[in-house]
């Protein structure tokens, strides 16, 4: 699948890995080294039991047939397969996004100590008893999934969107505005000024963001690379539906502070930097 691609594009890749499947062999530990060397992201979780391929064009596959050799038809003693071509719409879009902020990145650390407990791990368990591998760590919990920034380049498109011109879920831009209105839980039937106040609303008392004006109070200004860092720390990663480029998250994170404090942020480059500047009020 990867050498029929035709961009450079990171693929994101969700597995279930649970204990008695990579005991078995179902699951193949050596998929994560393999993805990493491919520059893939490889997440876990341990609640799915689907068979879903879904492609930036808004297309999906769901499909019976696990992501393996037999699976995809290229074994001498490949399995009878069925699945089905589907186009995504809003209420799929709002299910995967809940399903993809409860899976985790791993690690190498993560990688390592499960190979470790592998290799003690007692096949013959009935997977009815099974648990979790005695000493791997589970990884540590940041306070907020990245996804919790906007998507959407401005609050301006998820109005145009709202108030006028439906976007197009096949395209990454109709995507992330999708995804705000999801994480806003933005109802129907407002009119502009309703809709302007409730997402001020929702924005500025996102926990993330709060969390991020006390540090930008307390620092005053922020180069680029600080925010970055910053959101690095503290916010776990998740796959998302549109294309993560967390370049872009952070200036659009830019234009929608500047916007919802228009009296106390600005931002500006000074020598090709970014950097955001908050002001006290008088």
């Amino acid at each position: 699948m990867l050498e029929l691609k035709t961009d450079n594009k990171a693929i994101d890749v969700v597995v279930r890995w649970r204990p008695e499947d990579l005991a078995s062999g179902v699951t193949d530990l050596e998929i994560y080294p393999f993805l990493k060397g491919k520059g893939c992201n490889l997440y876990v979780n341990s609640k799915i039991h689907l068979k879903l391929y879904i492609f930036e064009s808004n297309s999906a596959i769901t499909t019976s047939a696990n992501l393996t050799a037999a699976g995809m038809f290229v074994s001498a003693n490949s399995n009878v397969e069925t699945g089905s071509h589907v186009k995504l719409n809003v209420f799929d879009w709002g299910n995967i996004s809940a399903l993809l902020d409860t899976s985790f990145l791993i690690t190498d650390d993560h990688y390592n100590a499960i190979k470790s407990a592998l290799q003690q791990y007692n096949s013959e368990i009935k997977p009815n008893a099974v648990k979790p591998f005695a000493g791997v760590p589970v990884p540590p919990a940041k306070r907020f999934l990245i996804s919790c920034l906007p998507a959407a380049a401005s609050p301006d498109e998820i109005f145009t969107h709202y108030l006028t011109t439906p976007v197009d879920l096949a395209e990454e831009r109709g995507r992330r505005i999708i995804h705000d209105l999801l994480i806003y839980k933005i109802p129907k039937g407002l009119s502009k000024k309703e809709l302007e106040v409730f997402i001020h609303d929702r924005f500025t008392t996102a926990p993330f963001i709060t969390e991020f004006i006390k540090q930008l109070q307390l620092m005053k200004s922020m180069s680029f690379g600080a925010v970055t860092a910053w959101i690095h720390n503290e916010c776990e990663d998740v796959p998302v539906p549109y294309r993560k480029d967390l370049k872009i998250c952070v200036q659009n994170l830019y234009t929608w502070l500047a916007w919802a404090y228009p009296e106390n942020i600005s931002w500006n480059r000074p020598n090709y930097s970014q950097v955001i500047y908050w002001k006290d009020s008088p």
